[in-house]
């Protein structure tokens, strides 16, 4: 069984449990507390285990309760006794409420070799996963192994050929990620062109939040024209960054229609009209009439 937490309400109590290094990122999943673990279980960073069940991964040492949550984190190692706590870290660690890392033998390595408890980091890996659960008389036995995620292949947006808006008006751009079960399907806006300033991304339709320029779920963007210029609205995946989809946006100063000149007009030709009709009907029955 396994609780999910959304990342926005516990980004403080992780913090606090885990003494997360400044940097580690957590934008790419909602953080999850296993309260048990079963086969098939995913931990990406920035996941715990808060279990009441003690657990032997045969590695010469026990995930104890007594140090729970245990924290899947990424880092490096950086000495004989030390591992630096990194996102962009080069193996998946377990680290304990105490700040002391699984590493097999005992929980802080005693050289340069390990017994277990640390897993390198793939290329589409994001994290650990359960592939075997025993429970035994003093402990529930347990194995992990690195989960390899599903890479992104491309990025497209929606429109892709140009567009012109005028001053303060609007366009929508929608982006997907490929394929649809990437792991990873959060991604970057950004403007560019000759005149970046000539285009702000909003997140919605009334143009009032800001998409920002960090990673974010959000694929429907809304493109506001601020001033006369030439932008490019450009999406790049954040998983990586060689995938990415531009559209050019022209914001021009275009006349306004619409107002009481064009109002007056259009009475003046409905009127127009209507007595076009009723001299007509007049005539008629006129002719009728006769008859």
């Amino acid at each position: 069984m396994k609780t999910k937490k959304r990342l926005l309400g516990i980004l403080l109590s992780l913090a606090l449990i885990l003494g997360l290094v400044p940097g580690m990122s957590l934008t790419a999943y909602a953080a999850e507390e296993f309260t048990s673990l079963q086969q098939g279980d995913v931990l990406h960073p920035g996941d715990a285990i808060n279990s009441n069940t003690t657990y032997d991964p045969g590695t010469g040492i026990w995930l104890n309760t007594n140090q729970n949550p245990w924290t899947l984190v990424r880092g490096d190692i950086t000495g004989p006794r030390s591992i630096t706590v990194s996102d962009t870290g080069a193996y998946y660690f377990l680290k304990s409420s105490n700040g002391s890392f699984y590493t097999g033998a005992i929980e802080v390595p005693p050289d340069a070799h390990f017994d277990g408890g640390y897993w390198p980091v793939g290329a589409n890996s994001d994290g650990i996963y359960v592939t075997a659960v025993n429970v035994g008389q003093y402990a529930t036995a347990v194995t992990f192994a690195v989960h390899e995620g599903v890479a992104v292949t491309g990025v497209t947006l929606n429109p892709s050929t140009e567009q012109t808006i005028s001053v303060d008006g609007s366009v929508a751009f929608t982006a997907t990620v490929n394929p649809g079960e990437a792991t990873d399907k959060t991604v970057k806006w950004s403007v560019g062109g000759t005149n970046s300033d000539a285009v702000k991304l909003y997140k919605d339709a009334a143009c009032t939040e800001e998409v920002g320029t960090g990673a974010t779920e959000t694929l429907t963007v809304y493109a506001l024209g601020l001033e006369v210029g030439d932008a490019t609205v450009t999406v790049t995946s954040s998983a990586n960054s060689n995938k990415y989809a531009t559209c050019a946006l022209a914001v021009r100063d275009i006349p306004h229609t619409g107002g009481t000149a064009d109002f007056g007009l259009w009475a003046a030709l409905l009127l127009a009209g209507l007595s076009g009709m009723g001299i007509a009907l007049t005539a008629g029955k006129r002719r009728k009439a006769r008859q």
